[in-house]
């Protein structure tokens, strides 16, 4: 038993070729088995097929080296569903108040990780929340904050913050940029860590 699990191991390590086809595009991918492992656990997750995932981050790729896109791919799918996991064992009130607000709102962890976003908010911005959740703030958005103070100094100093900011979010897409007032309010959870709650002002 213990040299199946060595071979096992060994297969997970080693090279694969595969060749997909999705959206009239055809995708020949030499990755080592262990990403084909997890390329085809979130395709399962996302009700898709392989062909389709791989052609969804081909697309992002805009024509760089598509293997290392996916190995990146596979690397933050793995923190993101580790971060989510985390969380659904660190369940709060003040996340489950984020995913059931009517207003516009998402949450934000000391690292500047998005933790949680509710519907409307998705809506506003037209974004899903399988792109965002677990994901750097600043990636997406920026902003500007009415006393000047930068948002990463903010998130630096979580644990020492408690006053509501009132800011300027600048989200920018291809064709859209869209410029809302927002409250960044930092809140404290269980086991001491905290928060910072975004809820866009209507």
């Amino acid at each position: 038993m213990a040299d199946g699990g060595v071979a096992a191991r060994s297969s997970r390590g080693r090279m694969q070729q595969r060749i997909l086809q999705a959206g009239g595009r055809r995708y020949s991918l030499r990755l080592e088995g262990c990403y084909w492992e997890t390329l085809a656990a979130i395709a399962a997750r996302r009700g898709l097929r392989l062909s389709r995932l791989v052609a969804e981050v081909a697309a992002r790729a805009d024509g760089t080296n598509l293997a290392s896109h996916l190995r990146v791919f596979c690397l933050e799918e793995t923190r993101r569903a580790t971060l989510m996991h985390e969380l659904a064992a660190d369940r709060t009130s003040v996340v489950t108040l984020i995913e059931g607000a009517p207003a516009p709102a998402l949450a934000v962890d000391a690292l500047g990780r998005i933790v949680a976003i509710n519907a409307p908010f998705l809506e506003r911005i037209g974004a899903s929340a399988e792109t965002l959740l677990g994901t750097p703030l600043l990636r997406y958005f920026r902003f500007h904050c009415r006393t000047g103070i930068n948002i990463e100094t903010l998130l630096k100093e979580l644990s020492g913050w408690a006053t509501a900011e009132s800011a300027r979010m600048i989200h920018i897409v291809p064709g859209r940029v869209l410029a809302v007032p927002v409250r960044l309010v930092p809140v404290g959870i269980a086991r001491g860590r905290r928060l910072c709650l975004i809820w866009i002002v209507k």
